[in-house]
């Protein structure tokens, strides 16, 4: 991984529930913007590649910003593999056999 901005989520009163959490970037050369990933497509290839293509809701930007430049496309590509790396950490402590095997 490169280098990862530091980021929180800035939850919304007025989310919809098909939405997901706002981020807002909190270090480097995209601090203050504030994002939200729309639809995520995950794409294996036979070489063992995996390409993701995101969407990337832009709610707070100076203006004149340019989501499609390859170092925000970087900074938003590193935060969401923390952030899905940190919920697989999180999940794999859980004691499946435990759970499977109560009455």
């Amino acid at each position: 991984m490169g280098n990862l901005p530091n980021y929180k989520f800035v939850p919304e009163a007025d989310s919809k529930i098909d939405e997901t959490c706002p981020i807002e970037i909190l270090s480097g050369e995209h601090a203050g913007i504030v994002y939200r990933y729309g639809v995520i497509k995950v794409s294996e290839h036979d070489d063992d590649n995996v390409k993701v293509i995101m969407d990337i809701d832009i709610i707070k930007a100076p203006e004149g910003f340019n989501k499609d430049t390859e170092s925000f496309t970087m900074d938003v590509g590193e935060i969401f593999v923390n952030i899905v790396e940190n919920q697989v950490n999180k999940e794999s402590v859980v004691d499946l056999e435990d759970d499977v095997h109560q009455d």
